[in-house]
């Protein structure tokens, strides 16, 4: 009979053997796993870190294109605005600004000047609707308010 229990025993330490093991094997494929993730981990970090200047670079040369675009416009928009400036600058257009819009004249010239008929019409125009709002505004805002409102009811 004892060989029997021998056997068993035998059997039972290979099962407890093979449960340690197997036990091993998880705490080290585990381990494997934890660092495997700790080094994916780590290595996007540091990708980003390394990304972001890099990223940062390209946007501020995009920036950099554009502000000289918009300098060599403004540069462009002086020069033609340095030219009128220079040729405004001239006595004969200084001398037509004068005539044409300040109405001066030189000494011994006389100046005449037409009006059309156009703008007569409207100067009367305007004189008769001031004529007619100083009539209307001798009576109070509130009569007028009131005829406007028992006028309105009466039909």
């Amino acid at each position: 009979m004892r060989p029997q229990v021998c056997k068993a025993k035998s059997w039972t330490k290979s099962k407890n053997k093979k449960k340690r093991e197997l036990r091993r094997k998880k705490r080290k494929s585990f381990k494997m796993n934890s660092q495997l993730l700790l080094y994916c981990v780590l290595l996007i970090v540091i990708g980003f870190w390394v990304s972001q200047p890099i990223i940062q670079g390209v946007v501020e040369k995009r920036k950099i294109s554009a502000l000289q675009e918009d300098i060599f416009k403004i540069q462009k928009e002086n020069e033609t605005l340095e030219k009128e400036i220079s040729a405004l600058n001239t006595d004969d257009n200084v001398e037509m600004v004068a005539r044409g819009e300040l109405g001066l004249i030189k000494p011994g010239e006389e100046s005449y000047i037409v009006v059309p008929e156009d703008e007569g019409e409207e100067e009367t125009s305007q004189a008769l609707d001031e004529s007619y709002e100083e009539e209307n505004s001798e009576e109070p805002i509130w009569r007028q308010i009131l005829e406007f409102i028992t006028n309105f009811f009466n039909g």
